[in-house]
């Protein structure tokens, strides 16, 4: 009995930790091509909060019309099919609970990783 629960004890910590790694490991300035906007943040790829100013997002985003041309950092193409999406986002309201902050721009030169 006492062992059944050590491992279980184990297996849980162990998938948490990978799970918390997983998470840290995210690297916004590779994002970019289709994206799906998810209503459940259970469903979504990456969390992301929307900052109005630029200074303080992660990635500044464009919003392509065309999804050949989302092929950089920060160049999205906005699709309503998920199954065309090469990832998902959720908005999140509250900006702790986010994978990274994004900033929309409406100049295409300006996207990109904002380091």
């Amino acid at each position: 009995m006492y062992k059944s629960f050590l491992i279980s004890v184990f297996c849980f910590g162990w998938i948490m930790s990978s799970h918390a790694q997983n998470s840290k490991n995210i690297d916004p300035c590779q994002i970019f091509g289709s994206a799906y906007i998810e209503k459940n943040r259970v469903d979504a790829t990456y969390r992301v909060f929307i900052e109005e100013s630029a200074a303080f997002a992660n990635v500044i985003v464009y919003k392509q019309d065309n999804a050949l041309y989302a092929d950089k950092a920060g160049h999205w193409f906005f699709t309503t099919a998920r199954g065309f999406a090469d990832f998902s986002v959720f908005i999140e309201t509250n900006k702790a609970f986010a994978d990274f902050v994004v900033h929309y721009t409406v100049t295409e030169s300006f996207a990109g990783c904002n380091n």
